[in-house]
């Protein structure tokens, strides 16, 4: 019924929402790596 939906909702917006600080995350950990001089 519709709970499947929202429970499906749910975890994609879950999901999409780590996958976001992952990004970022990563893409912070590889500039420090780049230049650990700056800050």
């Amino acid at each position: 019924g519709s709970s499947k939906k929202y429970i499906l909702g749910g975890v994609l917006g879950g999901g999409a929402l780590v996958v976001i600080l992952a990004l970022s995350f990563f893409i912070f950990w590889r500039q420090s790596r780049k230049a650990p001089s700056a800050k």
